[in-house]
């Protein structure tokens, strides 16, 4: 196992308070170390200051007082595979299987390619996003992909219920992984040589990111797709992030159907294949769409010290509750699962409970609400929508609220559920 040199990381994966077990994973032995204090192979002098001079770690952490299914996961060091959406596609062109466990191994399978061609492999995803069409098919789904990974490593997981943009598709994945590969620019992947289409994947250097909230629009379609890329570019210009820095793209549409008008307006925005990784899910809004986006981080961007940086545009009045951009100069990431309510009740108490899980998470990692980077909100009703803007008035520092989106979707993956929480946090700094 790598050791880190810095007493707080180990801290960080090991303190268990009141927890009754963590897992952790052991990663092989990596191109990737160093001595202390030099850059990493593939790594140019002038990136951000504050990667660690540890070695490249990757650990999962688990507690018996949560879900099964639920896992933090630390990684520090690699460089990270940012994927698409993967759906089930049937051999040779022919019909697609309407069968569950069919299409779930057909759409495994294409996740698998995809992080394969990408340099990594399936023990070294940290992060699982599914999209399931069906509300009956979630349990299943989720016990699947826990099948596909060994009892002390599992990636954190977030579920969504959501219409599909592939016909008769019941589910699919996307992913974030390590890689062990080195690389020194933002790589682009493709299964295919279609460079008009979106990328499978985009691996990111070891190195800091930027998180950009959601910039819904109410302008009618394609029109609101335009006008929310436009404005999340423009922020991401005055923060030296160019095209080629973009890693994923997430869209919020509404209807799901409305999906190839938004694909060709992404390719209008990014031309001559240069369109990111796209993951798409329906919302119910006012607005038909809300874009979000994760980049890498330049060194022209690298301000001060601070792990994080909370940024609002010229113009943009602060908010208590989100930021519109989190600009993290560190090369360490701990991603949460969705956390789902452990017990029945209303919109306030499901929420109190998923934060409290939320904190628990956060101490386990060596972090707290102070070092959330990004959070996406999922919920299902308008009373769960209420809790989640009153528990973060409650429990931010108004001056650190992280990126974010609220999104009201069909369900989070369990019935009698109204709200789901997907975050991605880093590691407290070092004390001075």
């Amino acid at each position: 196992m790598h050791r880190p040199r810095h007493w707080w990381w180990v801290v960080a994966c090991f303190i268990v308070v009141g927890l009754a077990h963590s897992g952790c994973k052991k990663p092989s032995s990596s191109p990737l170390e160093e001595k202390a204090g030099e850059p990493r192979q593939g790594q140019t002098l002038s990136a951000p200051a504050l990667i660690s001079p540890s070695p490249p770690e990757a650990r999962c952490l688990r507690s018996e007082n949560w879900d099964k299914a639920a896992s933090v996961v630390c990684v520090q060091g690699y460089p990270l595979v940012f994927t698409g959406q993967a759906f089930p596609e049937a051999a040779n062109g022919g019909a697609l299987p309407e069968d569950l466990d069919a299409q779930l191994k057909l759409a495994w399978d294409h996740l698998v390619r995809i992080v394969q061609e990408a340099g990594s492999e399936k023990e070294k995803i940290v992060r699982i996003g599914v999209s399931i069409a069906q509300q009956d098919d979630a349990t299943h789904t989720i016990d699947f992909i826990r099948q596909q990974f060994s009892d002390d490593w599992l990636p954190s997981i977030t579920a969504v219920i959501t219409p599909l943009p592939r016909e008769k598709a019941r589910v699919a994945f996307d992913a974030v992984a390590y890689s062990e590969e080195p690389t020194s620019d933002v790589k682009p992947v493709r299964l295919t040589n279609d460079s008009n289409a979106a990328s499978d994947a985009a691996v990111c250097p070891p190195g800091g990111l930027v998180f950009f909230s959601g910039q819904p629009d109410k302008s009618p379609l394609p029109k609101a797709v335009e006008n929310a890329v436009k404005a999340l570019l423009e922020t991401a210009k005055g923060l030296h992030v160019e095209k080629k820095d973009i890693l994923q793209v997430r869209v919020f549409l509404q209807p799901m159907g409305e999906m190839p008008a938004v694909l060709e307006e992404l390719k209008r925005a990014f031309p001559d294949g240069t369109m990111p990784p796209v993951i798409l899910t329906e919302w119910i809004a006012s607005a038909p769409v809300e874009i979000e986006m994760v980049a890498r981080l330049p060194s022209q961007a690298v301000l001060g010290s601070d792990v994080v940086r909370f940024y609002n545009p010229p113009g943009v009045k602060p908010s208590p509750t989100f930021s519109k951009v989190a600009i993290v100069q560190t090369d360490r990431f701990v991603f949460f699962p969705s956390f789902l309510s452990r017990k029945d009740g209303s919109g306030q108490e499901q929420v109190n409970d998923v934060f409290d899980q939320l904190t628990e998470g956060l101490k386990l990692a060596g972090s707290d609400l102070r070092h959330l980077v990004k959070g996406t909100y999922y919920v299902v009703d308008k009373e769960a929508s209420d809790a989640i803007d009153a528990v973060r008035k409650e429990r931010y520092d108004p001056e650190r609220p992280p990126a974010a989106s609220k999104v009201t979707i069909h369900g989070v993956g369990r019935a009698g559920r109204t709200v789901g929480v997907d975050m991605i946090a880093v590691p407290v700094a070092s004390p001075k």
